[in-house]
């Protein structure tokens, strides 16, 4: 799911396998770049919420 307010975007993304402490819910802020037709969409995320080990 993609939401936009004030001039910003954020993607959402949902697990049932491995909930994070937001109860399953990620959210992340998103570059979109528009080339006619086209959307590009690009993402960090700066935390996993899986972990490392």
């Amino acid at each position: 799911m993609v939401e936009c307010a004030g001039g910003s975007e954020r993607a959402w993304f949902f697990s049932a396998e491995e909930p994070s402490e937001a109860g399953g819910v990620l959210s992340v802020p998103i570059d979109v770049k528009r080339t006619g037709d086209k959307a590009w969409i690009g993402y960090n995320v700066l935390d996993s919420p899986m972990g490392d080990d």
